[in-house]
Parts: C-alpha cells; structure tokens; sequence
C-alpha cells in the first residue's frame, strides 16, 4: 500500500513538473517571438540587449527607479537632487521608449498597418524622438532649473516685495 501512495506523490510530482515546464516553454516562446519581432522591425536603442526578456527586466527596473527616484528628488535637495534629475533625464525616456516600442509592436499590425518598411519606420521614428527627448533633458538638466525644481516651481509660495514710495 505505501509503494501505490509513494508512486502516485510520484506521479503527481512530475505532472506539476511538466506543467511548470511547458509553462516555461510557453514564456520562452514569447520572449523569443518578441526577440524576432525586435529583430524582424528593428530598433536603435533595444537592440543591444541579448532577449526580450532582458528589455522587460529594464522596463521593470527603470519604472522601480522611478518610483523611488521621483519622490526622493523632491523631498532632498542641494547636489542629491542634480544627480537625480540627471538620471531621470535619461531613465524616463529609456522608460517611455521600451513602453511605447512595445505598444507599436503589438498594435500596429491591429491597425491595419502590416507594411514591415513602415512599421521599422515608426520604431526608428520612436528610437529618434527617444534620443531627443534624453538630450533635451539632460540640457535643462544642466543648462536650466532642472526637472525636480520645474516640477516644485507651481507649489512654491511666491514673495511679494511692496515698493516704498
């Protein structure tokens, strides 16, 4: 009696172990369809990455970043605050772009745009605006205020000096 018991925890064992692993071929299966999707449509700033697992993995760790960066700017001042705005001068837009790659990729084609030179495109018109975007802030970053000091700007209590006459 206790080998049938032994033999069915056996077999039980190894059905949930082909489950979880064709659950695993499944996930393998679309990291590997995004990776041909990256590789199908190209891009200017994915493609240095190995899978499409890992431009999840950046998706997830800049939005992380974020949410500790963004609230942690504005509570610190002085040199803390310049090296927060110069990292969220990039990691915004590196967030914005794997974002919105993500939606082209998946929507184009249910829009009824199926051309592969237009949809490459698109992705090259998104990696341009990306680039542009991490310039432009780094600049005001250093050239003006800053990203933290134009987001504190509109609850910042404005002086009134009255002229004596």
């Amino acid at each position: 009696m206790a080998f049938s018991r032994t033999s069915a925890v056996a077999k039980r064992a190894s059905a949930v172990a082909a489950t979880v692993s064709s659950r695993a071929a499944v996930r393998d299966f679309g990291t590997s369809a995004a990776k041909a999707a990256s590789s199908k449509y190209g891009d200017l700033i994915l493609d240095v990455l190995p899978r499409a697992s890992s431009v999840r993995n950046v998706h997830h760790i800049t939005a992380y970043g974020l949410a500790i960066g963004v609230p942690m700017a504005l509570a610190s001042s002085g040199s803390m605050t310049t090296a927060l705005d110069l990292a969220m001068g990039i990691v915004v837009p590196l967030h914005f772009h794997i974002g919105m790659r993500s939606v082209m990729v998946d929507y184009l084609v249910h829009l009824g745009i199926t051309d592969r030179s237009f949809q490459q495109m698109a992705i090259y018109g998104l990696g341009a605006m990306t680039l542009v975007t991490a310039i432009a802030l780094t600049r005001f970053n250093i050239e003006d205020m800053g990203i933290t000091a134009a987001v504190r700007r509109p609850w910042i209590k404005k002086r009134v000096v009255k002229e004596e006459e």
